[in-house]
């Protein structure tokens, strides 16, 4: 381990075989995450070339992409740091490269509908120039959503900034969205307390609490949508339908 002190070369040695009895115990790769979590963001930090607030979208990107590390490692990869480092820039650099693509849409009010609507068959939710057939039956689904959706504290214009940006996230909110369709209990929840019944469906889906906090305005959003009259909506939000 050239370049690295005594202590360095000890540490990377003790966590070169922590990550190795990660990847096979769940247990202990929670730990480890917990243990490694300043790490993480500043490793992020570090490919930002800013601080990374704990919590924020920038350190669950960071975090995934260390358990990907954790997943993938072998001792002939190398010491397992540096190993997780480039995986983390690699994925930092990805994240960096959507938020940049997601900053060329313009979010609207809901009254510009009409004129600049697009829902992105991805999953995202995004404003753009762009015409729709049947306009004025739009606007009114739009004008019946921002009703439905305000008891929950949510605004229309909230949403582009919510949805999931990485297929892996994506694919997490589809089965908290799912979980809650298939369900009348826990819709009626959701619908009585204005709140998503995070408990249960994370015990059902094996979704962490963090991503359903974080993406909970659009969780909400699409599953009033999917279960509610919207003909014209609806299909913009048909990735976020489980699969059969």
């Amino acid at each position: 381990m050239e370049h690295l002190s005594p202590d360095d070369q000890n540490r990377h040695r003790s966590v070169d075989q922590i990550a190795l009895e990660a990847k096979e115990q769940e247990a202990k790769l929670e730990d480890f995450l917990l243990e490694e979590m300043p790490f993480i963001r500043a490793s992020a930090g570090k490919k930002l070339g800013r601080h990374v607030e704990e919590g924020s979208e920038e350190e669950l990107v960071a975090l995934e992409a260390f358990v990907e590390a954790v997943h993938s490692y072998t001792p002939e990869k190398g010491s397992f740091l540096p190993f997780s480092r480039l995986v983390m820039d690699r994925r930092m650099i990805d994240w960096m490269r959507r938020e940049e693509k997601s900053k060329r849409f313009v979010p609207m009010d809901p009254e510009d509908i009409t004129r600049h609507m697009e829902f992105q068959s991805s999953g995202n939710v995004n404003l753009v120039n762009d015409q729709m057939e049947n306009k004025s039956d739009a606007a009114e689904e739009i004008h019946q959503l921002s009703i439905a959706l305000s008891p929950y504290g949510i605004q229309f214009r909230d949403l582009p900034n919510q949805s999931p940006k990485s297929e892996k996230t994506r694919k997490s909110c589809r089965k908290v969205i799912s979980a809650i369709r298939e369900s009348e209990i826990l819709l009626r929840e959701m619908r009585e307390k204005k709140a998503l019944p995070l408990k249960v469906v994370e015990k059902n889906t094996g979704v962490p609490r963090k991503i359903m906090e974080r993406h909970r305005k659009y969780i909400i959003a699409v599953v009033e949508i999917l279960s509610g009259e919207y003909p014209c909506l609806r299909p913009y939000v048909r990735s976020m339908i489980k699969e059969d």
